[in-house]
């Protein structure tokens, strides 16, 4: 039994509920996504930034202007009187001074223009025969007014990692006079990077643009450490994001410094911000499904309350009981039969009960219905000859079979190309659609033919019959039907056994 139109609509409108729901679950989830993704990445970013902020304005800053100071008062004659270790009290104390009060400085280097260098204060390491050796020494007139800052180098003191921030000094007539420094305590320096955290666990740093580190919470990667080449070039706006190509387990949160040329990187797992990420999106999630269960309970609820109601409801219908003194399967049993009495009862209306030609109510429906489309046809009227001689000599039994037999020849002969039907007593019709007169002439005839040929069980029993043939198409059931008759009228004066058609 196929399901009726509300159970199917019910069925439909659930699973476009569902389906609507998965769509704007997904769009919703994608939404969060993308947007706590882009929450992230901008707090991580803000955070790099603010880490550069403190590292250059409260950490590199002072260092610079400590250079700057004792540029300003160091002089030709000072700095040769340090630097060949001659007594220059003032001086030394003036410049011990701004060592201690400045966070984040190794010592400072003075250099004449011989190169010939002394460092404050004195670590009873050896001093170089000649500065101009040491990445730190420039007498380039053009940076007079910037601190130049090395890239990373080895001290020859100690042999630990330091950059140096120098600056080329020069007298009043332009000439050079030498060169002052102050070496970096890059480990002092990366204090504040082992104690700031994000939210996100992850580890800080600096870089130069070759990718050497030179401020980290861990000391060995100030010595070691680097990142790879590819990831450096990688950095090309003032702040972003990057990926290794050879590690690809984490991002790098960049923000990038033109003095000096360093980047401040945070580096942060993959798997971290996937977990940060899904833990935002999965109570959506979980509202999806709880919701996905409801609608199914609903649905299912929905579906067994309308089952029942059909159930009490056809039974009522057909066998008069509720549904508790009658099965599903006896309903659908019984619903089945009713089709099957319908399709029965339905097909006896249109057929004759004696030949099993279509009916004459078939018959003026028919050709009614294709008078009203205009289309072209052929109507014959076929009536068998001596009909009542027949019954009268062998009896109405066998007149009922000559009907049958008559009527079954048809059948097998015209019923691919026309439609046959007892239009009454003896008489039948037979209506040819989108069919040529001589066409539906030499069918009848044919028919005619066997008829008359047939040999019959009852002795001297001979069966012959008449038909006229009128092309329609224009005129009303009536005249077509008048035309027709007129034809048969007309073989039958003639003889009998014979077709006429229309000239």
């Amino acid at each position: 039994m196929k399901k009726i139109s509300f159970e199917r609509n019910l069925d439909r409108y659930f699973i476009a509920l569902i389906c609507g729901l998965l769509i704007l679950f997904s769009a919703c989830v994608l939404f969060l996504y993308l947007s706590k993704k882009e929450e992230i990445e901008k707090s991580m970013l803000s955070f790099i930034s603010n880490l550069g902020v403190l590292i250059t304005e409260q950490s590199i800053k002072p260092i610079e202007t400590l250079v700057s100071a004792v540029h300003g008062v160091a002089s030709r004659d000072s700095i040769e009187r340090l630097v060949e270790h001659r007594r220059d009290e003032d001086v030394r104390r003036l410049l011990s001074s701004m060592l201690n009060s400045t966070y984040g400085v190794k010592s400072v280097l003075l250099s004449d223009r011989n190169g010939r260098s002394v460092t404050i204060p004195d670590l009873a390491a050896k001093i170089t025969d000649n500065a101009k050796d040491r990445p730190w020494f420039s007498n380039d007139s053009a940076a007079r007014d910037t601190n130049f800052f090395t890239p990373l180098y080895k001290d020859i003191r100690d042999e630990s990692a330091v950059i140096t921030i120098s600056r080329p000094m020069f007298d009043y007539r332009g000439d050079f006079i030498g060169v002052v420094g102050a070496d970096l305590n890059l480990i002092a320096l990366s204090m504040p990077l082992r104690s700031l955290s994000h939210g996100i666990p992850g580890k800080a740093f600096v870089i130069e643009r070759t990718g050497k580190i030179i401020l980290s919470g861990d000391p060995n990667d100030i010595r070691n450490g680097s990142v790879e080449y590819d990831l450096v070039r990688g950095m090309t706006n003032l702040n972003g994001i990057v990926s290794s190509e050879l590690d690809n387990n984490y991002f790098y949160f960049y923000v990038s410094f033109t003095h000096p040329d360093w980047f401040v990187l945070y580096q942060v797992k993959k798997q971290d911000i996937y977990n940060v990420l899904w833990g935002f999106i999965q109570p959506a999630l979980v509202l999806f499904f709880v919701s996905l269960v409801l609608i199914n309970i609903v649905w299912y609820l929905l579906r067994t309350s309308y089952n029942t109601l059909m159930l009490d409801l056809f039974s009522e219908i057909t066998v008069g009981r509720s549904s508790g003194s009658i099965s599903y399967n006896e309903i659908k049993e019984n619903i089945h039969k009713t089709q099957e009495n319908y399709k029965v009862v339905k097909e006896r209306s249109t057929r004759d009960m004696l030949t099993g030609l279509l009916n004459r109510g078939q018959f003026d429906q028919d050709l009614s219905a294709l008078i009203d489309s205009k289309d072209a046809f052929v109507l014959s009227i076929v009536d068998i000859d001596d009909f009542k001689q027949v019954n009268d000599t062998y009896g109405h039994v066998v007149g009922d079979e000559v009907l049958k037999a008559v009527a079954s020849s048809g059948v097998k002969l015209l019923g691919d190309y026309a439609s046959i039907y007892r239009y009454g007593g003896e008489e039948l019709a037979v209506i040819f659609k989108n069919s040529e007169m001589m066409s539906a002439f030499s069918l009848i005839n044919g028919w005619r033919e066997f008829i008359d040929k047939k040999e019959w069980r009852e002795p001297g029993l001979s069966v012959t019959f008449s038909a006229g043939l009128h092309r329609g198409g224009y005129e009303n059931s009536h005249e077509v039907i008048s035309k027709a008759d007129s034809l048969l009228y007309s073989a039958k004066k003639k003889g009998k056994n014979m077709v006429l058609m229309e000239d």
